[in-house]
């Protein structure tokens, strides 16, 4: 699988001079600024404390663009972004990519009616974790080694159909490609679609149900353990080429329930049933012998609490959410609980700050790790994760600003296979400090 960056510039150019009806007057806006920051961590690959880690500093510099067309009916905004580094370190030279984004969408608004297409297309260089081998490179190199290639596209429809019924249609569409093989990184396809349905019962309270469904189609080019044959005691292996292929589905329906606590404060509560499955084929080039996890299928319960709050100063939300993903990797469904926190606050007129906490638990479930006579192994990995981000702004005059920020990680590893145990640790804290220029804000 091969991406053009091509596609992604025809397919908007498209929308700007064609999709786009010049029979009403459009008008355009932009806004754009450019930073240059500094950078350092610690632990930038989130490495676990088996590996000596190596603290890296750097210059990014950054531009992001917002052009907006507006007509009386339609909007079609786009937000390109670059960014580029620069280390300092002669060591880390390998580490000085620059990326590119393309985010926007299209909309067309009518009174009980709203078309929307958003999109995006990336390309982006990769890290390599310290911990993991990379083509052409050995364990504990830290370099920036690949590059990714995403494109996305999100047709959807709202329709009020009367003054207290909604149905919302959201549909997406997603390719993920890497340029080297070899690595375990995963190639993948994407497509999914979500039904809502509200009703608004009174100024306070809403009802609905949400029915969601994605099919994912992975794969990538691996280096295999195989037995020797005859067989030898104890066991011999050698490396062979191969395929991994991972085919998943997951599915879900939700019933929804919103609460307005006041004027600036909601409850917003789901609960539904979800289900996950998940194949997972393995074959030797050389010689076309492969192996199968089976289908794998995993019924679980689904919930999502949020409780936000948004004030003249201030903006707060916090959320406990439970589902199952799957591991584009491995194929396996993985069972998740998650909260969330997150706020700013305007300090002054000059200041503002803002804050972000999350913290997930994760763990396979249906999970079959197989060896290379197809028998099944004892496998167990929990995973928790930690991260916190506080950030401040400050307005130095109405052009200049002035941000910080500062990030803490940390992830913990519980591992059980066959009858070894591994506990793994990472850690990680990142320190930015840099300077905006605002050339132009994008009128509101």
């Amino acid at each position: 699988m091969r991406l053009y960056p091509a596609f992604a510039a025809s397919y908007i150019a498209f929308l700007v001079t064609g999709a786009i009806s010049p029979v009403h007057a459009a008008v355009w806006n932009y806004g754009t600024q450019i930073g240059l920051s500094s950078d350092w961590n610690d632990n930038p690959a989130l490495a676990d404390d088996t590996f000596d880690t190596e603290s890296t500093f750097r210059f990014l510099a950054s531009y992001d663009g917002d052009f907006e067309r507006r007509s009386y009916d339609n909007i079609l905004t786009f937000s390109p972004s670059v960014t580029s580094d620069y280390y300092t370190d002669s060591q880390f030279s390998k580490l000085q990519t620059t990326n590119f984004f393309l985010p926007g969408s299209f909309s067309i608004q009518r009174p009980t009616r709203q078309w929307t297409l958003g999109f995006n297309a990336s390309q982006q260089s990769v890290l390599s974790n310290e911990e993991s081998t990379s083509q052409g490179a050995t364990v504990g190199l830290l370099e920036s080694d690949d590059t990714v290639t995403q494109l996305s596209l999100s047709p959807g429809l709202t329709w009020l159909f009367s003054e207290q019924d909604e149905l919302s249609i959201n549909l997406n569409y997603d390719i993920t490609d890497y340029d080297l093989d070899f690595t375990n990184r995963t190639d993948s396809s994407s497509i999914g679609g979500v039904f809502s349905y509200r009703r608004f019962l009174n100024e306070r309270n809403t009802v609905g149900m949400t029915a969601f469904y994605s099919s994912s189609d992975a794969d990538r080019k691996a280096r295999v353990p195989v037995g020797v044959v005859p067989p030898t005691d104890p066991p011999t292996f050698q490396i062979e080429e191969g395929k991994v292929d991972v085919d998943s589905s997951s599915n879900f329906v939700t019933a929804d329930y919103t609460y307005a606590v006041n004027e600036i404060s909601s409850l917003r509560m789901s609960y539904g049933l979800q289900a996950a499955t998940t194949e997972s084929v393995t074959t030797i080039n050389s010689t076309g012998a492969s192996r199968s996890t089976g289908e794998l299928t995993f019924d679980s319960t689904t919930y999502n609490i949020e409780y936000s709050s948004e004030g003249p100063r201030s903006n707060f939300s916090i959320a406990a959410v439970r589902t199952v993903t799957l591991d584009i990797t491995s194929g396996q469904p993985q069972d998740r609980d998650e909260a969330r926190l997150r706020g700013d606050y305007r300090i002054t007129n000059r200041l503002t700050g803002s804050w972000r906490v999350v913290f997930w638990q994760q763990e396979p479930v249906a999970l079959v790790v197989l060896d290379e006579n197809n028998t099944p192994i004892n496998f167990r990995n929990e995973q928790k994760y930690v991260e916190a981000e506080t950030r401040l702004s400050w307005n130095l005059t109405t052009k200049w600003y002035l941000d910080g920020r500062y990030q803490y990680r940390q992830r913990t590893n519980d591992q059980t296979f066959g009858n070894r145990n591994l506990d793994l640790e990472a850690v990680s804290n990142n320190i930015t400090l840099g300077i905006r220029y605002l050339w132009k804000e994008l009128p509101r």
